[in-house]
């Protein structure tokens, strides 16, 4: 949906965004201090924000970190390695593969969750701030319009001819003017006579 963007409008999305780096940055920072890489601590908040008793899947871990599935499967074969993760087959599909924080990942992401709650705390108020009035629809949809109204004159588009119409306005063959006649004639009689 178009809406009329002006220069408070960029303003305020870059400022947001802005906002937004900040915070990554901070907490890809925290977690590099507790000893975990970034990724691994979005693994174990992934797996520990999974809303079933049961862990959840590489498939549902790859939905949540917005990645490819073999690109979990290492992240969760480094995770498990450092003791932060364990696999679990599923005991209604054994080959379902559901992943469990262990108590070691559970200390370290606790840790990190108080601390990036406190952050959001401080910083969410203005991340707000600066979001609010970006999503609120334009003036036009409030109106009954289906689209942004153009500026000047509304170009029509055109529909879609049906078959018989276009078999109508097919061009005519041209008739060639006798000049033109007699030059492809004079070619035609060329390539013969090299074949010859």
């Amino acid at each position: 949906m178009r809406r009329d963007i002006k220069q408070e409008d960029y303003i305020r999305l870059l400022n947001f965004r802005i906002g937004l780096r900040t915070f990554l940055r901070w907490s890809e920072g925290e977690a590099e201090s507790a000893g975990i890489t970034p990724a691994q601590h979005q693994l174990l908040l992934a797996v520990k924000g999974h809303d079933a008793d049961e862990g959840p899947s590489i498939g549902q871990l790859a939905n949540y970190l917005l990645l490819k599935h073999h690109s979990v499967v290492g992240l969760a074969d480094r995770a498990e390695e450092a003791g932060l993760i364990s696999r679990v087959n599923d005991p209604m599909d054994h080959r379902v593969v559901r992943i469990k924080i262990t108590n070691k990942g559970e200390r370290i992401l606790s840790q990190l969750v108080a601390t990036s709650l406190d952050e959001l705390t401080r910083a969410g108020g203005q991340l707000e701030r600066l979001w609010k009035g970006i999503d609120a629809p334009p003036s036009y949809a409030t109106k009954g319009l289906r689209s942004a109204p153009t500026q000047g004159k509304t170009k029509k588009v055109p529909a879609k001819k049906s078959a018989a119409k276009k078999a109508s306005t097919k061009k005519a063959p041209t008739k060639k003017s006798p000049a033109k006649k007699g030059a492809a004639k004079k070619v035609a009689k060329k390539a013969t006579s090299r074949r010859r």
